[in-house]
């Protein structure tokens, strides 16, 4: 099979589609006919070195969520050959990862594809759904409380502002002004406010104490914390330890790390089949272009995600 992989990190001229031989699914896993794979920020970081360099003769795999066919499943792997799925794998960690053609995954990270929702589209939901998702988790907001979300109109924030709302949650979406009309009309903010110098003055003019959380996918850090009431709640999606704002005001304070949940991302499929959860596409790449796909990510500024279609 092919599959794409990183063998030197530095930068993203550096990926590379590699011949390899067809993994073989474990005892609780499936193995899946990738028919969709997202791209993210976290292969941006892989091929930047932010994870260091493979080992001399080896490589880093890239892709972390897809969307396709289980074709064989493990004893346990509680999915019958034929089923369209979505799922997660760890990346970086693997040994191949989800921009291939076939890719293994424990059964428990993936789910079902329903009906009415487009198989190949479904591959741009996981990784970031997930991570706002559980991001929402962390924040343990109520109904009726007020969110803001940094970062509202990228995959991760604009799925946030989607599944805040979704919640009952009163969501001031933060984002570059030109996003105002995607974040506001078509995401569903109730507010919008843009990042700078006068961020605090525009979200304390509808949230005079502060909001109760804010998830800050944008990592602003002390501007973002800044926003948040005494004894509210902060999420980052940036796992780098220096991203974390200092403590202050007893606000909570939490980094998300997305897990793979078929589960969960069954329930988010759902959503989407019901039309309360959207899938937006910036651009779609055959697998053997990867590294075209890799250089439109490194430009950023994508209205959606990239997708190689295996």
């Amino acid at each position: 099979m092919r599959a794409v992989v990183v063998r030197e990190a530095r930068g993203s001229g550096s990926v590379d589609v590699v011949e390899t031989d067809r993994p073989r699914p474990g005892r609780s896993d499936v193995l899946v006919k990738v028919h969709a794979a997202a791209l993210n920020p976290v292969d941006a970081a892989v091929w930047s070195g932010v994870f260091g360099q493979p080992a001399p003769g080896g490589h880093f795999a890239l892709g972390w969520d897809f969307s396709g066919v289980v074709v064989d499943a493990g004893p346990f792997g509680s999915f019958a050959p034929g089923t369209p799925v979505a799922g997660y794998v760890q990346g970086p960690v693997s040994a191949w990862g989800a921009q291939a053609e076939y890719v293994v995954v424990p059964a428990s990270a993936v789910a079902a594809v329903p009906d009415g929702v487009d198989l190949t589209t479904a591959a741009a939901l996981p990784l970031a759904a997930l991570t706002a998702a559980q991001a929402l988790d962390l924040l343990s907001l109520k109904a009726g409380d007020t969110l803001g979300i940094t970062g509202a109109a990228g995959a991760v924030g604009g799925y946030a502002v989607e599944l805040a709302k979704v919640r009952g949650l009163r969501v001031i979406g933060i984002a570059r002004p030109k996003a105002e009309e995607t974040v506001r009309d078509s995401l569903g903010a109730d507010l919008f406010a843009a990042p700078g110098d006068r961020l605090a003055e525009q979200v304390r003019a509808h949230a005079p104490g502060g909001v109760d959380g804010v998830f800050d996918t944008m990592a602003l850090r002390e501007p973002a914390i800044g926003l948040v009431r005494d004894g509210g709640a902060y999420v980052t999606a940036d796992p780098r330890g220096e991203a974390m704002p200092a403590g202050q005001r007893h606000i909570r304070r939490r980094v998300v790390y997305a897990v793979g949940d078929g589960a969960r991302l069954s329930t988010l499929l759902d959503l989407v089949a019901d039309g309360r959860l959207s899938l937006r596409i910036a651009a779609t790449f055959p697998l053997h272009e990867a590294r075209q796909a890799h250089e439109q990510l490194a430009v950023g500024g994508n209205p959606g995600k990239i997708l190689l279609l295996a």
